[in-house]
């Protein structure tokens, strides 16, 4: 089995948040719809900033011990950005009417 040692599984968590945040940024927010890109953009810097916090983490060492509370916090903060992305995702898509695919809906004489 792989092991891999707590500086390099940082790093290595902390690059796969930043190219996610640059593929929602510059691929996703070309495809959505107007109406879902300022979620887009606010995902992808919380993503991007959760990436940096991960190198942060690798340098200071983990959050669980003193004193590195702050990284702790920052990273609570970013996990509830991402929380609230998420409602607010389904908010805009119940908002829009589009979480019953079409030919799920109940019609006029159902």
């Amino acid at each position: 089995m792989l092991e891999i040692d707590f500086y390099t599984f940082n790093i290595l968590e902390g690059i796969f948040w930043i190219a996610l945040s640059f593929v929602v940024v510059f691929y996703f927010l070309h495809q959505i719809p107007e109406r879902y890109r300022f979620l887009g953009s606010f995902t992808g810097a919380t993503l991007f900033v959760f990436g940096l916090s991960d190198f942060a983490e690798s340098y200071f060492g983990s959050f669980m011990y003193y004193p590195n509370e702050w990284l702790f916090i920052m990273k609570s903060v970013f996990v509830l950005a991402q929380i609230t992305a998420i409602f607010w995702y389904l908010h805009l898509r119940i908002k829009d009417n589009n979480v019953i695919p079409s030919d799920m809906k109940p019609q006029a004489g159902d």
